[in-house]
């Protein structure tokens, strides 16, 4: 080896560890701060190309969040969901002929998968012709409500899985012990059919 790359050598990859020789601060080459907020040009670019280059570090995954009522947890065995909520993180996934099945108000079968137990569902998800609302029924009374002991005012998450198609599900806060569960057996509650 010749002196001039053993010099070089020397100079790029010093004996002593931890030493850096003749090395500008990162700090003088690249303005941080400037890197730390986009413009409203650069704002609207990525938004116009569907891209982020901002940094999420957590992410909520429970996308769908609702408190229960006593409609959520009555013999009536449906989850009443928001149409908005449903449209937005549920039937924009969906394949075009599952979403006008559900739209036009016929029941299209969903797999549940509760974090929880590691269980899963299935379950109906339809349009109520009457009301603003999306239901989740099909069991949610007996799959849910009964095996889960929900409460009102417990709080639920659930999220869409585009991927897998299926709805996780979880239950995110439970209402102190002051709430009074139904007393009847579970077979008395049961819709008849």
């Amino acid at each position: 080896m010749n002196q001039d790359t053993q010099k070089l050598t020397l100079e790029l990859f010093p004996l002593t560890p931890n030493v850096v020789m003749n090395v500008v601060p990162i700090s003088d080459k690249i303005d941080l701060a400037r890197m730390r907020l986009l413009s409203n040009e650069e704002r609207e670019e990525e938004q116009q190309y569907g891209v982020s280059t901002e940094l999420n570090l957590f992410t909520d995954p429970w996308t769908i969040k609702k408190e229960l009522t006593i409609t959520d947890i009555s013999y009536l065995n449906h989850l009443l969901l928001n149409t908005s909520t449903i449209h937005h993180h549920v039937l924009r996934y969906l394949p075009e002929c599952d979403r006008k099945i559900v739209q036009e108000g016929w029941p299209l079968a969903v797999d549940v998968y509760d974090h929880d137990t590691d269980s899963t569902h299935q379950m109906l998800l339809r349009k109520r012709s009457k009301c603003l609302y999306y239901v989740l029924t099909g069991g949610w009374f007996v799959d849910f409500v009964c095996r889960r002991a929900l409460k009102i005012e417990d709080e639920i998450g659930m999220f869409w899985d585009r991927f897998d198609s299926t709805l996780h599900f979880s239950v995110l806060s439970r209402e102190p012990a002051s709430i009074e569960p139904i007393d009847a057996p579970v077979d008395t509650l049961l819709p008849d059919t």
